[in-house]
């Protein structure tokens, strides 16, 4: 390929990234804008027919994954939804991803990495003032209306506090604010781990960033999932074992301290005992297991699985009128997939977990994100919201670039002559 082309698919990555970035933390559209450029990037640098074999060898899964999800329901007649089906394909993200933070080079992946986490510092602050109730009442965004975001559920008033609002910070929704969040607090602590340099200003923004997940938007299961990879990536990223468990002990504590200090979130964890507080989970799993039961092979077809279509006669009508979720990601799989479906799933977790395994650094990262989205599908379906695809492919493609280096100096904006992630040999 020429050397102006290739500029231009780096260049053409890097904004694709930076879009891509920027929605996931304000307006969700560009992050699809952004995950598109960064595809056609991957198609106008031309990789050659043994690159492309190769990629595809790498991804079999997951590409069959995709595949299953989508074909095998229709053959026996169960046609997918249009929803479903994007949702599927939006999975391709990943490797699109990878690719892309790659194909870009470290200069534009630092570029990158510094705006995401400025964006999501402004955003904690954001969902900081929202929190208080220091922010503009829901008329004032009228205007806005065109922009079709949830300006409205940033003024859903904490149980117990008036005055206290679960916030949402610039996405305008709690969990996906949650979501979101708590992959840039994990990646900022693998870049303060694995850097060449322990920069403590990543540090400071996982700190920061990890608080305002836990004290701001009440997501509880997040807010758990989150600790627990937090100390899963300290355990395996310090060197000295002993520093690594003082920092866990000091998590602990900071959680424990929140869960006294704040009422809300303890009075938000007690009530997940109840029906009402958990959401009628119990009710949504079973539903699932019937729509599971039904077809257990290939599953209803993507986007098709309802709680309505697979009622009991006790099921509230709040839990019918749920757009389609078991609120448990391997059970929503299962019933739209079958279980063939949920066993090429499962084959693609492992694949992209034991691909972070073999790797020195970066790798502890991207097994942390894994734990994280593992813990928080057991009551959630991350899977279900286009934006939390979006940014977990978006999380575990950088890692899966940044853990490509072969020394530390790869993990740092690189001297002028540099071109690419991974060193000349």
């Amino acid at each position: 390929m020429m050397p102006h082309c290739q500029r231009c698919a780096q260049n053409l990555a890097g904004m694709g990234l930076s879009l891509w970035v920027v929605g996931l933390l304000s307006f969700e559209a560009l992050a699809h804008v952004g995950a598109g450029l960064c595809l056609l990037a991957a198609f106008w640098a031309r990789p050659p027919w043994a690159q492309l074999k190769e990629a595809v060898w790498t991804w079999r899964w997951l590409l069959t994954f995709i595949l299953w999800a989508i074909f095998a329901p229709l053959c026996f007649g169960h046609v997918p939804k249009g929803s479903g089906v994007g949702r599927m394909l939006l999975l391709v993200a990943l490797p699109v991803a990878a690719h892309a933070f790659l194909l870009a080079g470290p200069k534009w992946t630092w570029r990158v990495l510094w705006g995401g986490m400025a964006l999501w510092v402004l955003s904690c602050l954001t969902a900081a003032f929202q929190h208080f109730g220091l922010w503009p009442s829901a008329e004032g965004f009228a205007a806005f209306s065109f922009l079709k975001s949830n300006f409205y559920r940033v003024y859903e008033e904490v149980p117990g506090q008036p005055g206290r609002y679960m916030a949402g910070g610039l996405l305008f929704h709690r969990l996906k604010f949650a979501t979101t969040g708590s992959l840039f607090s994990l990646l900022s602590l693998g870049l303060a781990l694995f850097a060449a340099k322990r920069r403590w200003h990543w540090v400071a923004v996982c700190v920061l960033g990890s608080f305002s997940v836990v004290w701001f938007p009440f997501a509880r299961m997040a807010a758990f999932s989150l600790c627990l990879a937090l100390a899963f990536q300290l355990l395996l990223g310090m060197p000295k074992r002993k520093w690594a468990l003082l920092c866990i002990s000091g998590l602990v504590l900071a959680s424990a301290l929140a869960l006294a200090w704040n009422e809300g979130l303890r009075h938000r964890l007690i009530s997940s005992l109840s029906h009402a507080g958990s959401g009628d989970r119990i009710t949504l799993w079973n539903s699932g297991w019937r729509a599971v039961k039904s077809s257990p092979l290939v599953g209803v077809g993507a986007g098709k699985f309802q709680p309505s279509a697979f009622p009991s006669e006790d099921m509230p009508l709040y839990v019918k009128e749920n757009p389609g979720k078991a609120h448990n990601q391997a059970l929503s799989v299962a019933a739209e997939s079958g279980l063939i479906g949920l066993f090429l799933a499962f084959m693609a977790f492992l694949a992209l977990a034991r691909d972070f395994l073999r790797q020195k650094r970066f790798g502890a990262t991207g097994l942390s994100i894994l734990l994280f989205f593992a813990c928080l599908s057991f009551m959630h379906d991350p899977l279900f919201q286009d934006i939390a695809i979006l940014a977990f492919t978006w999380a575990l493609g950088a890692c899966l670039a940044l853990a490509k280096s072969t020394s530390a100096q790869d993990a740092h904006p690189p001297e002028p002559t540099s071109a690419s992630l991974t060193p000349p040999p």
